[in-house]
């Protein structure tokens, strides 16, 4: 059960970069399919690539507002309030005599 727990929040834990992944694909796939009749290709690169960027930032940031106002998204995912992941606490070992 608990190699279940550790790729949950794994799979949690990657879900942020993947969500930036997909909205910048998505951006510029969007942005070349608009600008395929562009006289300019590097022009139409230089546009999608931008907006890929952009779309990636904004959905980033609307993702990370969403982590930190949800403390559910947070107890599942195993995250702080940032963001980041939580870590295990490690017991200290005793002290020696």
């Amino acid at each position: 059960m608990s190699v279940v727990r550790f790729l949950a929040s794994l799979l949690g834990w990657l879900l942020t970069p993947f969500l930036a992944w997909a909205a910048s694909f998505l951006g510029a796939t969007i942005a070349a399919a608009l600008l395929s009749n562009l006289a300019s290709p590097q022009t139409a690169l230089v546009i999608a690539f931008t907006l890929g960027l952009a779309s990636a930032v904004v959905v980033t940031v609307f993702w990370l507002r969403w982590i930190r106002r949800s403390r559910r998204i947070q107890r599942t995912l195993h995250i702080t309030e940032d963001g980041t992941p939580e870590v295990l606490s490690v017991p200290e070992p005793p002290a020696s005599p």
